[in-house]
């Protein structure tokens, strides 16, 4: 089949960081100049700038194969089709992906080789579940692709294997970059191999010279430059098909109502729609109540099914909201954690025995681990709670119930965060053991 290969792109995350700091130029600059440059900062590309679409077509699957049937020879023989989906990767090409590589590499009319035609197609919901309609569902059967790899892009010439790459986990503009490079060398070889060198025949006329071209030089072009345009006739002739095959599917129109012509004579349907459509002018009565009978009884089960939709929706949106929610928790008690780390004295470098030194081992509840680190002897046992608080996780002490109380090992005493180590009279690798503040204190 016209499916040759199936190219996986290697998931690669493009890192996004926000540049702090300002200089006399951002003193000198107005409110509103600030304002825009911090915006421009914490946005994603395009969420300030849309001009990339206009590098796309924007028409049907239909329309698009017929613009690139007419692309010249070889500028417009490469034809890159994006499917798209409403999920979050398809959202992140918008932001990313696209305001990024669109520019110079993606064209609706390109007039120069870096340069390819794109266009890009929407899977709906019926088409994802394969159902008739939907211009990127009918692509993804016709090469036998599943819709739970979109987004993707087809990159096809008509003059090697289609090839299938997959959007999906980040991947850079440098990467898809490469795939269209790739493609476009792989175009070329095919080319060569039916006896068509493009860059030595542009080598050939380079410079100004004007050189006669021979009968084989055109038999050995027209070998290759109809190859795009054979593939646009098949891919056409395939969704006239599919499209004749649900008229018959829905009951509007029988097989024998149908007259099979060459997609290269006739590429547009619309005639053939018009023509059909005064044969079947005696049915419309019918097919209106019959569309009308559907209308009602779609109606009604939508009323039957709004209230638990509804619920479903409140359901949904609330635990949404609780995982947001639980989620900024966790992010503020991890960076709240590491502040009264950070706000810990200094811990001192290790000195001889019977210094102003000593060192502590600090056990932590529920896990047991031990925690060991050099103090001085004026230092709070409120610094050694800190960072026993701090360096704990979640499930030894939960960040919701605050500092926790000390225990001294032996004798096994309640400590006062307030004191001093001397003051407590702390011995240097003394077991110092953390209780949660909402244990029950020792006795």
């Amino acid at each position: 089949g016209l499916l040759g290969a199936l190219w996986l792109l290697c998931s690669r995350r493009a890192s996004w960081a926000c540049a702090s700091g300002g200089g006399s130029a951002d003193s000198e600059a107005s409110p509103e100049e600030i304002g825009k440059k911090r915006l421009a900062r914490l946005s994603a590309p395009g969420d300030v700038d849309d001009s990339w679409r206009a590098c796309f077509l924007d028409a049907g699957l239909a329309d698009v194969l017929k613009a690139w049937r007419s692309q010249p020879f070889p500028e417009g023989a490469l034809l890159m089709l994006a499917v798209e989906d409403a999920s979050v990767a398809s959202q992140r090409l918008e932001k990313f992906l696209w305001p990024s590589v669109a520019k110079g590499l993606l064209s609706a009319g390109p007039v120069k080789t870096p340069e390819v035609l794109a266009a890009r197609l929407r899977l709906t919901a019926a088409g994802s579940r394969g159902t008739a309609g939907g211009d990127a569902a009918f692509l993804l059967r016709l090469f036998g692709v599943k819709p739970e790899l979109a987004p993707m892009v087809f990159l096809l010439s008509g003059a090697g294997p289609v090839r299938v790459a997959q959007l999906r986990d980040g991947v850079g503009a440098e990467a898809l970059r490469r795939l269209i490079v790739e493609a476009q060398e792989q175009t070329k070889h095919a080319w060569k191999e039916k006896g068509w060198d493009v860059d030595a025949e542009r080598a050939s006329r380079g410079g100004g010279a004007h050189r006669a071209m021979e009968v084989k030089d055109l038999e050995r072009l027209r070998a290759v430059e109809g190859l795009h345009r054979k593939m646009a006739e098949d891919l056409l002739g395939a969704y006239h098909e599919e499209q004749a095959k649900d008229l018959v599917r829905r009951g509007i129109a029988a097989p024998g109502d149908f007259v099979v012509e060459d997609v290269g004579v006739s590429l547009d349907t619309d005639e053939v729609a018009a023509a059909m459509r005064q044969e079947h002018l005696a049915e419309q009565a019918e097919r209106e109540a019959l569309r009308a009978s559907q209308a009602a009884d779609f109606e009604e089960s939508r009323r039957r099914d709004s209230g638990r939709r509804d619920a479903e929706e409140k359901r949904r949106a609330d635990e949404e909201q609780q995982a947001e929610e639980a989620e900024a928790r966790e992010v503020w008690a991890h960076m709240e954690r590491l502040h009264r780390l950070e706000q810990l004295p200094l811990e001192p470098p290790e000195e001889p025995s019977g210094t102003n030194t000593l060192l502590l081992t600090i056990s932590l509840p529920g896990s047991g681990r031990k925690l060991s680190r050099r103090w001085r002897h004026e230092d709070l046992l409120s610094s050694v709670a800190e960072f026993a608080f701090g360096s704990a996780e979640e499930s030894e002490l939960p960040h919701a119930e605050g500092i926790p109380r000390l225990v001294g090992g032996f004798p096994r005493r309640g400590l006062e965060l307030d004191s001093s180590l001397r003051d407590a009279g702390l011995a240097s690798r003394e077991v110092i053991h953390v209780v949660s503040a909402s244990a029950n204190p020792p006795e």
